[in-house]
């Protein structure tokens, strides 16, 4: 373990727009539509909020060189990201707390991490990897101890690669994740803990021709994304059956982004529209909540979070650049936390992207960055100041 410096600025949020996110063919579409229909659609004007900026760990101290896109955050404010670097060039999982860093997954063994890395309220790390000494991949956990193997490809077989990586990771340790079968390539959803693999939802028993990324809250329950024989797409809960929450057969429902849900069962869920651009909304049961306006909706929003409060965080897109965003009002409020073109460590912001699972309880958002310096990182917003030691 290292302790750490870490970098805490404050800014005063200034106006500012968001831009074109990552997912090339979904935002042309999406900019398509939106512009036709309404060519000044934009989000609501940034107020006058203080956020404390921490620069949890950068590519010029450290030994890191990238990082991943995706970090998670738990409550007690870890931190969990992928990163790569002089000394492990094909990638690492680790954990930053109080400046602090501890390694995940640094072996030799190991490389080619997804990018998509989960952490639980008690430290716990979840990834997927590739293994050098066997054509292994694996899902794992880790505490900074010994990997607690959720899922072999060979063992469990299971479709490894870029087919097999960890969805989500609850607080009692129980991962979820969706696969493919060896041979059949057959597509389920499955739950593990290091123990024998659960099939949670069976794409050719359960009536879907196609089945999406998942999450688990802490009872047990889990959201997952949907695709129906007959060509319409959907948000599921499976609890003891699967009961549908949204699909495409609604009003100006286009599509939907990999959906989340916290302890209380709200799910979190992004919204390609039919007549253009993107909306945030939360359900709680059958009943939704629109968390951004679709009558001036996103270009693009990437990434939706939801905590235990129900505030929403999520990357957004507009004319002007990319943002990261915050509803907190239960309604289709969102206001902007950073934008691309804003000041930060001492630079400008070119680029940031959060992941899934960046929001916790107290509001903190930690987020992926890159600077106009050069600089790129992992670092923490918050209003709560408990970083700024």
């Amino acid at each position: 373990m290292h302790t750490l410096q870490s970098e805490v600025t404050r800014t005063n949020i200034a106006p500012a727009w968001p831009g074109l996110s990552a997912r090339w063919p979904a935002v042309i579409l999406a900019l398509s539509l939106l512009c036709l229909r309404s060519p000044d659609a934009r989000a609501q004007a940034r107020p006058n909020n203080d956020y404390v900026f921490v620069n949890a760990v950068d590519s010029t101290t450290q030994g890191f060189s990238s990082f991943g896109f995706a970090p998670a955050i738990n409550n007690n404010g870890a931190v969990a990201f992928e990163a790569a670097g002089p000394a492990f060039r094909f990638g690492s999982v680790w954990k930053w707390q109080d400046g602090a860093l501890t390694p995940i997954a640094t072996n030799d063994n190991l490389r080619n991490f997804g990018d998509n890395v989960v952490l639980n309220a008690s430290g716990t790390v979840g990834f997927s990897s590739r293994m050098t000494n066997n054509s292994d991949s694996i899902i794992a956990t880790s505490d900074g101890g010994p990997l607690n193997i959720i899922a072999s490809a060979n063992d469990d077989g299971l479709v490894g690669g870029g087919f097999l990586a960890i969805s989500a990771l609850n607080d009692a340790g129980t991962a979820v994740f969706f696969g493919f079968r060896q041979g059949t390539f057959a597509q389920a959803i499955f739950l593990g803990n290091g123990g024998p693999l659960q099939t949670l939802v069976d794409a050719n028993t359960d009536g879907f021709s196609a089945l999406g990324n998942s999450d688990i809250n802490s009872s047990g329950k889990v959201v997952f994304r949907g695709f129906r024989p007959d060509g319409t797409e959907g948000i599921f809960v499976r609890s003891h059956d699967i009961s549908p929450i949204l699909d495409t057969t609604a009003p100006n429902a286009g599509g939907f982004l990999d959906p989340v849900m916290n302890d209380a069962g709200t799910v979190g869920i992004g919204m390609f529209l039919t007549s253009g651009g993107m909306q945030v909304l939360t359900s709680t049961g059958r009943t939704l909540t629109a968390r951004t306006d679709d009558q001036q909706p996103f270009l693009f929003v990437d990434n939706v979070c939801v905590n235990n409060s129900g505030d929403v965080a999520f990357t957004g897109t507009t004319l002007s650049g990319d943002g990261i965003f915050l509803e907190r009002t239960g309604g289709a409020n969102p206001i902007p936390v950073l934008n691309t073109g804003d000041p930060l460590f001492g630079s400008t912001v070119v680029s940031l992207t959060n992941g899934r699972f960046s929001l916790n309880n107290h509001g903190d958002i930690v987020f992926h960055f890159e600077l106009a310096d050069g600089r790129s990182g992992i670092a923490v917003a918050s209003r709560t100041e408990r970083y700024a030691h």
